[in-house]
């Protein structure tokens, strides 16, 4: 045999022993899968082999976890899978989630509007919540209130003295005449200028015994004047110094003035000022004094010097005017004619009473003084009190 020859047959040798190798492995993987295929038919045995799932053998194989089934699985969460898995709540994401509020984290939830919580919250309004929301200041409504001023809101803050309301702003007072100017005022070049005074009545000093008297008055010049009465006059007020009750009947005391007659008249004199009340003062006589209820007054004088013998109620006395009898004279007051008042009474003028108890009284104007205006400012009068 040549070299040649055994060269090829060595090499068949190998080819041959190279194919048993390779036909060995492949018998014994058989094998294996075939065992592996035989293990399916143990599902229970906690392996989950080759060819099983979790929907034949549950017990074995866990589901397949895929996102988009909509399970949040255990390996998922929402950053990996966020079609499955819900955001988690965490307070301070600047988002306010159904189980947030404002109590449980203020960071991320609004504080609720609520009508009463004393705050005024945007959406809340005076109208809509008055508790918590305070009225707005409107100018024009009556009220000065907030921040109103009389400059920013004259017609319900007002104006200074001196100043008047126009276009919402407070402005100097200009006058037209005196009646636009103040009490102790004058109108002048425009401007309300002070005076000493303007009446009579300006000057009182609230002494009987002196007479009071405004000079130059209703001019820039007046002044006040207070004379002395040094000379005797009944029913003034002033009793003079150095003069007795038998000079003067102011100098009378009350029991001086007040005497009992033996025709069973009781009689004094009265000085009544009517505009004590700003319009009238009453006199009672059972209680010999003045009054200024009208339920207990007899009579009264207007301003305007007339005698009155009715009252706001109805109820006040009667008045008759007595002609051709003196004072001292009237004895029997007569039992009919008398009626509700007596106008433009003078001097001298003598009238019957029948007072609120029924019973009569009678007086005697012994004097009337009027102010330069005309308006009565004192009446002096004896009276007579029959029961």
């Amino acid at each position: 045999m040549t070299k040649k020859k055994v060269k090829c047959v060595l090499l068949t040798l190998l080819l041959i022993c190279a194919l048993l190798l390779l036909t060995a492995c492949d018998e014994a993987e058989d094998k294996e899968n075939s065992m592996k295929v035989r293990h399916i038919a143990s599902c229970g045995d906690g392996n989950c082999s080759v060819g099983e799932t979790s929907d034949a053998c549950p017990q074995d194989c866990s589901p397949e976890v895929v996102c988009g089934d909509e399970e949040c699985d255990e390996t998922e969460d929402h950053e990996s899978c966020p079609d499955d898995c819900e955001k988690p709540v965490v307070c301070g994401d600047d988002e306010c989630d159904e189980t947030e509020d404002h109590e449980s984290c203020p960071d991320d939830c609004e504080k609720p509007i609520v009508c009463g919580d004393d705050e005024c919250d945007e959406t809340e309004d005076h109208e809509s919540c008055p508790d918590d929301c305070d009225k707005p200041a409107l100018c024009g409504d009556g009220t000065c209130e907030g921040d109103e001023n009389c400059n920013d809101c004259a017609r319900d803050c007002g104006c200074e003295t001196g100043y008047e309301c126009k276009l919402e702003k407070c402005v100097e007072k200009r006058c037209a005449s005196h009646s636009d100017c103040a009490d102790l005022q004058l109108c002048q070049y425009g401007d309300c200028i002070d005076v000493a005074c303007n009446l009579n009545a300006d000057c009182e000093d609230d002494d009987v015994c002196t007479r009071d008297k405004c000079a130059f008055a209703g001019n820039k010049n007046a002044y006040c004047t207070f004379d002395t009465i040094k000379e005797p006059k009944d029913n003034d007020g002033c009793c003079p110094r150095g003069y007795e009750c038998e000079e003067d009947d102011d100098c009378c005391t009350a029991s001086d003035n007040v005497t009992s007659e033996d025709d069973g008249w009781i009689t004094g004199t009265i000085s009544m000022p009517p505009e004590s009340d700003n319009e009238h003062l009453f006199f009672d006589f059972s209680a010999e004094r003045t009054t200024t209820d009208p339920d207990d007054g007899d009579i009264f004088f207007n301003l305007d010097g007339d005698l009155r013998g009715e009252c706001s109620d109805g109820e006040c006395a009667e008045i008759r005017e007595e002609d051709g009898l003196d004072f001292n004279d009237m004895i029997d007051p007569p039992s009919s004619g008398y009626g509700g008042m007596a106008e433009n009474i003078n001097e001298g003028d003598r009238f019957w009473i029948r007072t609120l108890e029924g019973d009569y009284a009678k007086i005697y104007i012994t004097d009337l003084d009027y102010d330069d205006e005309d308006d009565l400012e004192e009446i002096d009068f004896r009276w007579g009190y029959q029961e």
